[in-house]
C-alpha cells in the first residue's frame, strides 16, 4: 500500500507540471467580473494573472500558498502590479478565511496530497457566498467517482458537473518504478486506473445579501 501511495503521489506531481489552463478553469469556473475568488493551490501560478484580469475592475484573487509566505511571492506580487492579489498562507482543510466571503474557489492542481479531501470540500463549501461556484481538480480511483460526486452532494453542494476527466493509468506512468511485474500483473485493475477531473459545484442560494469583503 506504501508503494501505492507513493506512486499516486507521484503521478500527481506529473500531472501538477501540466496544470489546467487557466482560461479553461475560468469558464469551467463561470469566473465573472468583480469576483472574490480563492484559489487553493496558489504559488506564483501564472493561472493568477488570468484569474486577475478577469475580476477586474473592482475583484480579487486570494491566493492560498501552503508554505511560509516567502519574500520571492512578495516581490512578484509588487513588480507584476498584482493590485488585486493577495496571497495567505494556510492549507485547504483549513482556510483561512471568512464563512460567506468568496464568490469562486478554484484549484488547477490535484489536492491528492491533502489529507482529507471531503474536509477540503467543506471547507469551500464554508467560504462560498450563496450561489458561490467552485472548480476543483483531483485525480480519483475511476471506481470511485460516483462515490466522490455523492460525497460533494452530501455536502450541500448543487448543480455538481464534471467538466473534464481524462483518464490516467498507475501502471503505465509510475508501477514500473515501484514494484515488479509481478506485483504489479496482481493489483486490482480497479486499483490502477485512475480519473484527472476537475468537478464543478454550487453552493445553494443566490448571493443576495452577503457582505462583499474578505475578512481575516
Amino acid at each position: 500500500m506504501l508503494y501505492l501511495m507513493n506512486a499516486i503521489h507521484t503521478v500527481s506531481a506529473e500531472i501538477q507540471k501540466k496544470s489546467i489552463d487557466g482560461r479553461l478553469l475560468a469558464k469551467y469556473a463561470q469566473i465573472e467580473e468583480n469576483d472574490i475568488l480563492v484559489d487553493l493551490t496558489s504559488d506564483m501560478d501564472t493561472n493568477i494573472v488570468v484569474f486577475k484580469d478577469i475580476v477586474a475592475p473592482y475583484g480579487k484573487v486570494i491566493g492560498i500558498v501552503p508554505t511560509t509566505l516567502s519574500a520571492t511571492t512578495d516581490v512578484t506580487r509588487q513588480t507584476t502590479g498584482f493590485v488585486s492579489v493577495e496571497f495567505r498562507q494556510g492549507n485547504p482543510e483549513e482556510l483561512p478565511l471568512a464563512g460567506s466571503s468568496a464568490h469562486v474557489v478554484t484549484n488547477s492542481q490535484v489536492l491528492n496530497l491533502a489529507h482529507n479531501t471531503e474536509k477540503v470540500f467543506a471547507e469551500i463549501f464554508r467560504v462560498l457566498k450563496p450561489g458561490g461556484r467552485s472548480a476543483i481538480t483531483a485525480i480519483i480511483q475511476h471506481a470511485e467517482l460516483s462515490d466522490y460526486l455523492v460525497a460533494i452532494e452530501k455536502l450541500g453542494f448543487e448543480n455538481i458537473q464534471v467538466k473534464q476527466q481524462q483518464a490516467v493509468s498507475l501502471t503505465d506512468l509510475t508501477l514500473n518504478g515501484y514494484l515488479s511485474e509481478q506485483e504489479i500483473v496482481a493489483i486490482p485493475k480497479e486499483i490502477t486506473d485512475l480519473l484527472y477531473l476537475t468537478v464543478y459545484a454550487e453552493k445553494p442560494g443566490n448571493g443576495m445579501g452577503v457582505q462583499s469583503c474578505v475578512c481575516s
